[in-house]
Parts: C-alpha cells; sequence; structure tokens
C-alpha cells in the first residue's frame, strides 16, 4: 500500500518492518535507525522543490487495513526514489454528458491538434473523440505577471500555448520559459496532482485549455459508445451466432483502428485472407466477386457494415477485390489475435452451449455461484474420445468422479442398487451429477455403448472453483436462511472487544490491536476505525463504503479478511483478520540487492496469482499489487491487504488509480480497463522479486517520461531473470490488453501452466499443504513485533458532530452482508 507520514511503521524482526520504506542504504536491522532514516527521506522530498509531491488523495493509510492509502511523497527503496500511490476522482460515466464547445477557426483546431498529436496522453484518442476533443478546448488570455498555475494547487487544466511567453518556478526560482507552440500541465489531465511548478505569463499570452473531467468524459464515452457500436455489428456477423455479449465484448476488444486513403486496395482477391473489417466511416467497394462458380456484381460497403469475416474461421483465397472508395476507417480483426484473445470458433461456441448447459442442471439453477465462476467451470470442461464398450467409471469404485456432457454418441448409465434410474444418455445430455454432488464413489456404472465424445468436469476441479459443494443444489430460501445464520454466528459484538494497543494512524483514524476471549482462547483481530468527520471532508465515504462491500464479498486464505463492520455517530469500524509475518516488501529486503531465491519467488507469486484470480471471479479488480500491498502471514503465506483501490466491475472502469512503476498502460490512458491491468502488475512484481528490479526502473520517478514508457512498453528486463522469467514477463507486457496472457482466451490457466510456474500444484496450494520458504516467529495472538507501537498517538480527536443528511450518507454500511 502506499506511504503517508503519519502511519510509517517498522520491525526490528526479521526479514524486516511491516512498514519500512527507509533510505537505500538501510540494512531493515534496526527500527529506531529505520525511523529516522525515513523521517529523513520525507524531509528531504517535502522541501527539495525538484521532486513534484504527490497528490495526497486521503486513503487510511495503514497496511493491515485494507484501506490504502494516498501517499504525500515518494519513498526510497533499492535503486533510488519509489514512487507513491496515485489517484484521480473516481469517472462517473455520463453518457448524457454535454461536451463544451467552443468556437474556433480551422487554423486554430489544427494548430491545436499539431500540438498535442505526438503527446501520448492523447495516442488513444481515435477520430470522432478528436473533433469533440477540439471542439472542447477553451480559449483564455493572462496578463503578463499574472500566475495561470500556482505550485502546488491541485491540478485541473491542461495548457497550451498559442501566443506569448510562460515563465516557470519552483519555489520561486526560475527554472524555464515556453513560447508558442508548447504545453504544460498534462499530468492534471491523468490525475488529481498537485501543480510542480508556478507558471506565470512573462508577456501577455493567448492559451489553450482542457479541463480533466471533459477529457476523462471524452475517453471514457468514446469507449464505451464505440465498444457498444461494435458489439452490435458483430452480432450480425452468422458465424458469431450463439455467443454471448460477454464474448462478443473480447472479440471488439481485440480489434485494431486502421485507416485507408480513396484508392487502396483494402482486400487483394485470390489472396488467403487473415483480417476481418468493420467499417466505421467512408465507402468501400467489392469488385470482381467470384464466388460458388459464379460472377457477382459489385457491392458497395458504407459505414457499420462488414467484411471479410471468413478469414476468422478458413485460410481460404479471398473471393474479390475490395477498395477504398474514399478516405476511410476499419476495425480489424486478425485470425492470430481472434485465436489469442477468445480461441477457436468451434471451442468458443461449444462453451458458449456449455454455460447454458451448466446454467440449467438443477443443482447448478440452485446456487449462489456468480457468472464467472460458471464461465471458469466451462472453460475447465475436457472433451475426451471413449471407443464402444468403454466404462467410464464403475459403480461403488473409487475414483476422481465428475459430469459428463455428451458431445456425440450413446452411453448407457445402471444402477445395480438401484440408487438412481437407469438410463441411456445421447447427444446433448449429461450425466454423473448425482454422484459428484451427493456421493463420494459413483452410484452407477456408465458405459460407452457407441464411440463417443465426452466433456467431462471433474469433481476436483469443480471444488477447486467452487471450494465447497454445499453451495449447489440449495433452494433460494435454503440459502438465504444460511447466510442469515453464518451472519449470525460471524458477529463479533464491538463491546466483547479490549482493545490493547495502536498499530498505525493514518488520514482518517487509526488501527488497533484488539482482542476477544471465546471458550477460553484468544482470539486476537486489527480493528480500523475511520472517522467520519474526515471521509466526508475528504470526499472519500463512497469510497470507505466501496471498500466495505468489496471485502465483504471476499473469503480466501490469500486475501485479508474482513471479519465485521460497525459504524457508530462518529466512526466507522471495521474488524479484520490480525496478519503479523510483516510484508514481502521486508522479505525481499532481507536479501542481497533484493533478490529472492527463484523457488521463494514462485511462492509468492503463485499465492497472489490465486488471490488476484479469486477476486476476478467476483469481478473485482484489485489495481494496487505491489510489495508493500503482500504481508506475510503465520504460515509463511503471502496475503494480499489494502483493497482501497479495489472495485467491483462488470466490463470496464476508467480511473486511474495505482502506484506509478507497476501501473498498466490501459489505466493511464484512461481508455477503460479490466482484469488484464492486475496481470500487468503481477508480472512487474514477478520481476522484481526475481532480480531486484522493476522493468521501468530506468525512467526513475520522472512522472511524464516513466508513463510514456510504460504506454509505448519500453521496458528493460534484467539479465538475471531466468529465460523462464523473461517469456513470462514478455507476454504479460504486452499493451493491448486482449492480448496479455491472463486476458486471453484460457484466461488465468495460461499463466498457471506457463514454464515457469509448471511445478506449482495450485489444487493444493490455497489447503496450504507446502512448506513456505520462510515463516515468521509468532509467539502468541497478541505477538505484534512486526509493527511499530503508536500508542503516543493514541489521544482522540474531537471531530463536530454530524448532521442528520451527513449520517445518511453511511447508511448503506448497515445493509452489508458478510460472506
Amino acid at each position: 500500500m502506499g506511504i503517508c507520514t503519519s502511519s510509517e511503521s517498522s520491525s526490528s524482526s526479521p526479514p524486516g518492518a511491516v512498514r519500512s520504506r527507509a533510505a537505500p542504504q538501510d540494512s531493515g536491522n534496526n527500527a529506531s535507525d529505520r525511523q529516522s532514516a525515513y523521517s529523513r527521506k520525507v524531509s528531504d522530498l517535502t522541501s527539495n522543490p525538484a521532486v513534484p509531491a504527490l497528490k495526497h488523495k486521503a486513503r487510511e493509510s495503514v497496511m493491515i487495513l485494507g484501506g490504502g492509502a494516498q501517499n504525500e511523497t515518494a519513498t526510497s527503496g533499492k535503486g533510488g526514489a519509489r514512487l507513491a500511490n496515485i489517484f484521480m476522482s473516481p469517472v462517473q460515466v455520463d453518457e448524457n454528458y454535454v461536451f463544451p464547445k467552443f468556437d474556433k477557426s480551422d487554423a486554430e483546431r489544427d494548430f491545436i491538434k499539431g500540438t498535442i498529436q505526438d503527446n501520448f496522453i492523447f495516442g488513444g484518442v481515435g477520430k470522432e473523440e478528436m473533433s469533440i476533443l477540439l471542439d472542447a478546448f477553451e480559449s483564455t488570455s493572462a496578463d503578463t505577471g499574472s500566475t495561470i498555475i500556482k505550485e502546488g494547487d491541485i491540478g485541473d487544466y491542461f495548457y497550451i500555448i498559442g501566443g506569448g511567453k510562460v515563465e516557470f518556478t519552483v519555489a520561486s526560482e526560475r527554472v524555464g520559459e515556453a513560447g508558442k507552440g508548447k504545453a504544460f500541465g498534462d499530468l492534471a489531465l491523468l490525475y488529481d496532482c498537485p501543480r510542480a511548478a508556478t507558471c506565470v505569463a512573462a508577456e501577455p499570452c493567448k492559451l489553450w485549455r482542457v479541463d480533466q473531467t471533459t477529457f476523462r468524459q471524452i475517453l471514457a464515452n468514446g469507449r464505451l459508445s464505440g465498444d457498444k457500436e461494435t458489439i452490435d455489428v458483430l452480432r450480425k456477423v452468422s458465424i458469431f451466432n450463439g455467443l454471448t455479449d460477454e464474448y462478443l465484448a473480447k472479440i471488439a476488444s481485440a480489434t485494431s483502428e486502421k485507416s485507408f486513403q480513396k484508392g487502396d486496395l483494402i482486400i487483394k482477391k485470390g489472396t488467403t485472407g487473415h483480417e476481418f473489417f468493420i467499417l466505421k466511416d467512408g465507402t468501400v467497394t467489392a469488385k470482381d466477386i467470384e464466388a460458388g462458380g459464379g460472377k457477382y456484381a459489385d457491392h458497395q460497403y458504407k459505414a457499420g457494415d462488414f467484411f471479410g469475416e471468413r478469414a476468422i474461421v478458413t485460410a481460404e483465397p479471398r473471393a474479390a477485390n475490395i477498395v477504398a472508395d474514399e478516405d476511410c476507417t476499419t476495425l480489424v480483426l486478425t485470425r492470430e489475435d481472434f485465436l489469442q484473445s477468445v480461441g477457436t470458433l468451434e471451442d468458443l461456441l461449444k462453451k458458449a452451449t456449455d454455460l447454458r448447459t451448466l446454467k440449467s442442471i438443477p443443482v447448478f439453477t440452485n446456487s449462489d455461484l456468480e457468472e464467472l465462476e460458471f464461465d471458469e467451470l466451462a472453460s475447465r470442461i475436457v472433451d475426451k474420445t471413449v471407443e464402444a464398450g468403454t466404462t467410464l467409471y464403475k459403480e461403488g469404485e473409487k475414483g476422481d468422479s465428475g459430469i459428463f456432457f455428451v458431445r456425440s454418441g450413446k452411453v448407457d448409465v445402471k444402477s445395480a442398487s438401484g440408487q438412481t434410474k437407469n438410463r441411456e444418455v445421447t447427444t446433448g445430455g449429461n450425466f454423473g451429477i448425482t454422484s459428484t454432488i451427493f456421493h463420494k464413489n459413483p452410484i452407477a456404472t456408465a458405459t460407452a455403448v457407441e464411440d463417443a465424445v465426452v466433456g467431462f468436469l471433474s469433481r476436483t476441479e469443480l471444488k477447486i472453483v467452487i471450494r465447497s459443494l454445499s453451495r449447489l443444489n440449495k433452494d433460494p430460501k435454503e440459502l438465504a436462511a444460511q447466510k442469515e445464520s453464518l451472519k449470525a454466528s460471524m458477529q463479533i459484538p464491538i463491546e466483547s472487544l479490549k482493545r490493547h494497543r495502536l498499530l498505525g494512524v493514518g488520514t482518517f483514524g487509526k488501527v488497533w490491536l484488539v482482542s476477544r476471549e471465546k471458550n477460553g482462547t484468544t482470539e486476537a483481530y486489527a480493528l480500523k476505525v475511520q472517522r467520519k468527520r474526515q471521509l466526508i471532508k475528504h470526499n472519500q465515504v463512497d469510497g470507505a463504503i466501496r471498500e466495505v462491500k468489496v471485502m465483504a464479498h471476499l473469503d480466501h486464505p490469500f486475501i485479508l479478511k474482513m471479519v465485521n463492520v460497525y459504524q457508530d455517530d462518529k466512526s466507522v469500524m471495521m474488524l479484520l483478520n490480525l496478519v503479523q509475518g510483516g510484508e514481502l516488501y521486508s522479505v525481499m529486503k532481507n536479501h542481497k540487492n533484493m533478490i529472492l531465491p527463484e523457488r521463494d519467488s514462485k511462492f509468492y507469486s503463485s499465492c497472489i496469482l490465486e488471490g488476484l484470480h479469486y477476486m476476478h471471479f467476483h469481478s473485482i479488480l484489485y489495481r494496487d499489487l505491489k510489495p508493500e500491498n503482500v504481508l506475510i502471514d503465520s504460515d509463511g503465506y503471502a496475503v494480499i491487504v489494502d483493497l482501497g483501490f479495489a472495485k467491483e466491475v462488470k466490463g470496464k472502469t476508467f480511473t486511474l488509480c495505482g502506484t506509478p512503476w507497476y501501473i498498466a498502460p490501459e489505466v493511464i490512458l484512461g481508455r477503460g480497463h479490466d482484469k488484464a491491468c492486475d496481470y500487468w502488475s503481477w508480472g512487474i512484481l514477478v520481476h522484481e522479486m526475481c532480480t531486484g528490479d522493476t522493468p521501468f526502473q530506468d525512467y526513475g520517478t520522472d512522472q511524464m517520461t516513466l508513463f510514456k514508457g510504460i504506454v509505448k512498453g519500453k521496458y528493460r528486463l534484467s539479465r538475471r531473470a531466468s529465460p523462464e522469467v523473461v517469456s513470462l514477463c514478455t507476454k504479460l507486457f504486452e499493451t493491448k490488453p486482449s492480448l496479455r496472457l491472463g486476458n486471453l482466451a484460457g484466461g488465468a490457466k495460461d499463466i498457471k501452466t506457463h514454464p515457469w510456474l509448471k511445478d506449482v500444484d495450485f489444487s493444493k496450494l490455497s489447503k496450504k499443504v507446502f512448506r513456505a520458504p520462510w515463516k515468521p516467529n509468532v509467539k502468541n495472538p497478541l505477538d505484534v513485533e512486526a509493527f511499530d507501537n503508536w500508542d503516543h498517538m493514541a489521544k482522540d480527536e474531537r471531530d463536530a458532530p454530524l448532521t442528520s443528511s451527513e449520517q445518511k450518507r453511511f447508511a448503506e454500511l448497515d445493509t452489508i452482508q458478510i460472506g
């Protein structure tokens, strides 16, 4: 998680501190030295005008919270300064947003476009969006000596100098100047960034400016409307009949924009096709058409039409020449990209059928499984070809039972004991459900009476995905009753908690070590107490509620667990499991050059990958992965914490947040991101654990330079990385999300089966059957040696009472169910 000066904590316990970002030379062996080193570093950074401060977007700042921190400064680590979190106000996409439109001449529009066209921030702006953006630039002026931007203020506009000269100063010292055709304030379009310098008009200036909200709405609306239009076209393509909107959206994401000029030959007759086109604007004509032995008249395609679709499924020669009648823009989908992102059309249609079949089976219909869990189950069905007479399973015999789906052929299911009806299962049918769900061993014998192809979902795979078979075959009322019963059994009255000491202090409140006695046993927790007045002051009420809602969904050994949530007139309180082993960053710091043995890196990476995969099951993006946000539990396993940036997302989201060295390019560009951004960050972390460096570390702490490198995909993999790590990272650092490993047809399975992780048994990992590389010496439930003592900050703050309308903003907390 991010660092905040009021919440830094450290420990003298190996392998280092839970919260100890010290100076580069810090050995991590002395808590007081680390604390003073950290304090000196903060002082250096905040007093050094050459280092731009990062926006302190109010978020909680103690790592065990799962609450995140928006940092005030950068902190140091191996190789120099490490960048702090950044965050912009959430982008609420408004389809009815009225974009400002300011009159300007064609020459002025060309001037603005020429100024921004080479700026990577505008690289993803499409033709239609560019027109809206040029309209939105507002003309303003500045007299000599007037301040355009004040150092330290939150940036809101990006400026282009249309005439005159602007002088830049930092801490009243002149650092440069710029004239016509130059721009400044770029970062203001990306996130809520304090200005790094003061900009003053050195002479009368004409300026063009656009604000962050307008820019982000243009990008978000453009992406959403563009995707919708593309999906609408894909629905008309006959070969895609039967695919869900989710798969059509993945296909749409795999397309790329390609422009043609009048007279260009887009498709050449007789050549082998490998591209499918959707026409966005302009017209094209198919000429010299021959198909099925006949010749056909020329045919013109207009905006919204498509052509060349058979190239996705066959390598047959093109049947016509297609020529651009005028300048036009197309969306192109290559066969290679299609196969990578969604798989073969045959497999895709089969998976869609399996998905519908699963949902129609009563034991699954009467369950609490989520959409992504169904999707994962469908992807784990493996086809088998069996000869006539083959016994698929035998009554009473042990084995990995499962559910069978008959693709072709015929299977007899007979029970000698009469526990189930004898039946013949043909194409489209299924069997094995009763044995799989309700019995340890088969209660019938299944035999192929003719050659057959069957899909097989094993009991083992089923349990890996849904974790408990008890979630199946439940009456809706019974499910609701079970949830209520579970909720009641988990309730821990706030009055039963005893406070021991303060573990950390943040912007909104504090985190306490608390415990309760139950049946003679001490249960220790962390109690995160956030002050409502501070949440309101920093516009973080919605963020606090979102965090609670996200954590309420999650129950996984590799993700910090929220046990309860409370509120009173002054505070919001989250009761969290106490993770006592310290940070993964501290484990890394305890090794020479911060390089972990590759075996250790695999172990921690696998734990984190399982946690991310589980979040994605629940449509939750994490968005802030880094070694500081991973703790080590008492068993030595990695636990993801700090869910302040996590968000439930159906489709894409558009808010820029995270830590610069770990942020994926699509997050920076603001054109929408999904789970693929977490796999990018995971790849950065893998590389850092294995080599001690991040692939973009060479860009230093200059944000614009760093962001440009990330967006362009210009990274450096360390020579210390093994060939397997290089292969993995190369596939994870694909700048196009639809082609990134983990976001392809095989999903996270593509990562788990990569050669680097081939020896990891993920089915056993979450059961914690493996010996961890390092196990912390936790003496008792209240052992918090990995945390600094913050009792000197325990004094209660006095906040003004909330009004009734302010209290109502927190009412939703009372409706959130955990589990």
